[in-house]
């Protein structure tokens, strides 16, 4: 341990002893019945706790969650019990919903034309089209500590982090291969086939899937303001606090390949000539790349709302 934590520890041990004596037999306000209460109708957007100086703001544990709002703790006496936990946001922001455009249909071979009276392979299908981006996180808002005596062995982790990027759109699907052509029909003679008949064209390959989209971009961390109290909790390990950037939000999956080409049928019979054989399907077809992601968010800060001693 170092000398700084060192001293922090027992400076908050002398602290405590005195604020423990200070909050014994006030009137115990629960925070997280307090902060449900006041989440249900914030003023302005803040998300507003006070309580008045014959009463203590006790933290007992739990994980309460501000969906973004702000934040503002005004008590004389406080007391930190178990570990509770305040977290700006709980849900990364909103995935890109749907899919990348499906590829172009390849065009189909031609019947019959190409060497041997064989049917033209179809022509491969186009590339699915990229996913869109999913949403950036969000900032989280000021979480504001007005605190003028902390007591108890408990903690209060407040993750005051940006809100997670959301996922990128699926890239399109690959469009499907263009169909062989027919193969081209036999010359028969007056006693034989002269010449067979054309085999059918291949079917083209399907498109390869779009690549994902961007995953969204991490919101900002936020910023935490201390009382001198507060800041003494904080240097005690007693106030654990993250400013932390969101989370760079996942790339959107690959596409689906395109479906092969419908294999080109052989020439039918003629006279003393058969029918030919058919061609084949395409091949199969590749999935898209999965998306890119962005950056992580800034990180927010910690500040304090006055000197201290």
């Amino acid at each position: 341990m170092s000398l700084r934590a060192l001293l922090a520890a027992v400076s908050w041990l002398l602290i405590a002893e005195t604020s423990a004596a200070a909050v014994e037999g006030r009137e115990e306000v629960d925070l997280a019945q307090a902060f449900a209460r006041a989440k249900a109708t914030p003023i302005g957007g803040i998300v507003t706790i006070r309580v008045s100086p014959d009463q203590v703001l006790v933290a007992k544990g739990g994980a309460l969650v501000l969906g973004g709002l702000r934040l503002l703790v005004h008590a004389n006496f406080a007391r930190f019990d178990g570990d509770t936990t305040i977290v700006a946001f709980d849900e990364r922001a909103t995935d890109k919903p749907g899919v990348g455009a499906q590829g172009a249909l390849g065009a189909g071979g031609a019947d019959g034309t190409c060497p041997g009276r064989t049917g033209c392979g179809g022509s491969g299908g186009s590339t699915g089209g990229d996913g869109e981006a999913g949403s950036a996180g969000a900032k989280a808002s000021p979480v504001r500590f007005e605190l003028s005596e902390v007591a108890g062995t408990g903690r209060l982790i407040v993750q005051n982090e940006g809100q997670q990027g959301g996922k990128g759109q699926q890239g399109g699907k690959g469009g499907t291969g263009g169909a062989g052509g027919k193969g081209g029909a036999g010359s028969s003679g007056v006693v034989d086939c002269r010449e067979g008949p054309g085999r059918g064209g291949d079917g083209g390959t399907g498109g390869t899937g779009g690549t994902g989209g961007r995953g969204g971009a991490g919101g900002p961390g936020g910023r935490v303001l201390l009382s001198c109290a507060a800041k003494a909790a904080a240097d005690a390990g007693r106030l654990v606090i993250s400013v932390s950037g969101g989370k760079k939000g996942p790339g959107g999956d690959g596409g689906a390949g395109g479906d092969p080409g419908a294999a080109g049928g052989g020439a039918d019979g003629n006279g003393y000539c058969n029918g030919g054989p058919g061609g084949s399907s395409g091949p199969p077809s590749s999935t898209g790349a999965n998306g890119p992601e962005d950056s992580v968010g800034a990180d927010g800060e910690v500040k304090l709302l006055g000197p201290c001693k």
